[in-house]
């Protein structure tokens, strides 16, 4: 008789924890935008010459450009404004915004200087401050951001002092990001103790970058240490991090023969990266103008980098085709810092040119696209998953091929096109992607979740006939457990308990034991 009390007492008090246990898991929605690739012209002109970027020409050929872009050319400023307006309409208060990167555009050295460099950040950094005044706003550099073009400098202080100052972006930074900022334009901010971003000037890397190959200098601007020691110091405190950079690691999906970092450079920081993934809870790129992801085969040393689409539409002088302008709208849990969801907006510019107006629309809405609740590192897999593993009628690998061209693809991957995307996604490090390459690739991928630290993640939904069935019978067991002990200490009678039996359980001491790290 006993033990039936103790049972049904224990079973009273399990289902009054599970009912009545406080809501510190509900997930507290923000939401923040991020923008890349403006690469904004000041010399458009709506009569300029598309084969020399769209600037006036002394040709005899008239030509009628649209006031919004040309896809043979570099943003207008007209573009730039309508894309920041965009961001405001759409969502008006986001938590902060990450800026990824070249502002610059794609012009000869010789037309611009680093007073054009300078200039052009300013400009822009007063138009996202006009827009959001109480955002925080965390840029990143480009590798079109420096003069010359695509040498960023790792120990010119007086080039990053003058963007600190000039080109305003001491109004962006935090005080205390000032001195390594200054070192090699990178800086970290805490938003909560929960969630820390991460803004890397990874240009310093870029394999164009003949300043820093040149220098033999294994760690520019001590950045990757620095970075390894911000990594480690959130690790100690349970605290997760976002990278915002501009040139991610690995290849171009659509010339793989392209590698972003220098081969040294790009195995220095995999190491560190894959060596902190249950740290960092996503990384956030731009530099190639398209909408693409990269995971790492590797479930226990990889996390979802997200490479968004520019808003230039200048076709690059790489073999590949255009694209429309974008945007593109995260969504994130306050609590833990894991990303739920994003939302890709994009302007159809030729329908604007020919008189739309500037209608940026929803092209695709990741989880939905997808079929995917969030996207966490198994979340982002399990999509990765159905986009390489072709199903009949490959609906989600030419879903992944019409945004990667954001809206403007033409049909026209071979088999050699698709082997190159998909090595380029799981692939981060040159000698894997060669074996990828060459090789007739059967991508049995692994989706196996991993133990995986989410201290904030909400529970399941419970229905509400659950609730009532719970509440019932937690309430007839309690009536049964009362009339029993009505029954069994009847006065003048004791009960004792015999020893071996412990005491109830301590419910909420248990669950913590027991969650995941």
């Amino acid at each position: 008789m006993v033990k039936s009390l103790m049972l049904v007492v224990s079973l009273v008090l399990a289902a009054d924890f599970v009912m009545c246990r406080p809501s510190s898991h509900a997930v507290d929605k923000g939401y923040f935008w991020q923008i890349t690739d403006f690469h904004v012209d000041s010399d458009y002109s709506l009569h300029g010459d598309p084969n020399k970027l769209c600037h006036s020409s002394s040709s005899s050929i008239h030509y009628d450009l649209g006031k919004f872009g040309n896809f043979r050319c570099d943003s207008s400023w007209l573009l730039v404004q309508s894309s920041i307006s965009a961001m405001n309409s759409l969502h008006a208060n986001p938590d902060f915004i990450l800026w990824t990167g070249d502002s610059v555009p794609h012009v000869d050295d010789s037309t611009y200087d680093e007073d054009d460099v300078v200039i052009t950040l300013r400009n822009i950094t007063e138009m996202l401050l006009s827009v959001f005044p109480n955002t925080k706003i965390f840029p990143s550099f480009g590798n079109h951001d420096p003069y010359p073009s695509n040498e960023m400098p790792f120990d010119d202080v007086q080039y990053y002092t003058s963007i600190l100052n000039v080109s305003q972006w001491s109004k962006l930074l935090p005080s205390d990001a000032h001195d390594t900022f200054i070192q090699g334009g990178y800086f970290s901010y805490s938003l909560s103790s929960q969630l820390k971003i991460v803004s890397l000037n990874t240009a310093l890397y870029y394999s164009m970058n003949n300043l820093t190959i040149a220098s033999n200098n294994y760690d520019p601007s001590g950045q990757l240490m620095w970075l390894t020691s911000e990594l480690e110091k959130a690790k100690l405190i349970n605290q997760k991090v976002y990278i915002a950079a501009h040139v991610p690691p690995g290849v171009f999906e659509l010339n793989p023969e392209t590698n972003w970092f220098h081969d040294d450079f790009n195995d220095a920081y995999m190491d560190i990266v894959e060596n902190y993934a249950d740290v960092i809870l996503a990384h956030f790129y731009g530099h190639e103008h398209f909408d693409s992801l990269r995971i790492g085969e590797s479930p226990e040393k990889s996390s979802p980098m997200f490479l968004s689409p520019s808003v230039t539409p200048f076709k690059t002088t790489l073999p590949t085709d255009h694209s429309n302008p974008s945007i593109r709208l995260f969504e994130y849990d306050r609590n833990s810092g894991e990303v739920l969801d994003y939302y890709q907006y994009y302007l159809n510019l030729s329908a604007a040119n020919q008189g739309a107006g500037d209608k940026w629309e929803l092209e695709y809405q990741f989880t939905t696209a997808y079929g995917v609740h969030d996207l966490n590192t198994f979340s982002v897999r399990d999509a990765v998953h159905k986009i390489i593993n072709e199903d009949e009628n490959k609906k989600y690998l030419n879903r992944y091929l019409q945004y990667n061209l954001i809206s403007n693809y033409a049909d026209d991957c071979d088999d050699h096109c698709l082997h190159a995307h998909k090595c380029a996604i799981l692939n981060l490090r040159r000698v894997a992607l060669k074996r990828c390459l060459s090789s007739n690739h059967r991508w049995h991928f692994s989706t196996t979740p991993r133990p995986h630290h989410h201290p904030h993640h909400p529970p399941p939904h419970v229905p509400i006939y659950v609730t009532v069935i719970i509440v019932v019978l937690s309430a007839g067991l309690l009536i049964l457990a009362v009339a029993v002990m009505c029954l069994c200490f009847r006065p003048g009678q004791y009960m004792h308990m015999r020893r071996g039996y412990s005491k109830i359980p301590d419910y909420g001491a248990a669950t913590s034991n027991n969650a995941e790290t």
